[in-house]
């Protein structure tokens, strides 16, 4: 899994984090984020093949935001 672009737009109402992944083809993935790395909220799930674009609303309010990606269940 790879990262391929990482922006933060602050220049709006609602700040944003926009996150563009890819990986390999034909694995079920599931993009998260958390505030503490204790507490992980979906932000949306993804089959790679072509890069996909992601928005965290509330990740660049965040002193600190994490982001992982991990398999998704069957």
């Amino acid at each position: 899994m790879k990262i391929k672009a990482l922006a933060v737009d602050l220049s709006g109402p609602t700040p944003t984090v926009s996150l563009t992944l890819a990986g390999e083809v034909g694995i079920s993935l599931r993009l998260q984020a958390s505030a503490n790395l204790s507490d992980w909220t979906d932000l949306g799930g993804f089959t790679p093949g072509t890069p996909i674009s992601a928005i965290d609303s509330f990740g660049a309010g965040a002193p600190k935001r994490f982001y992982r990606v991990i398999p998704a269940s069957p």
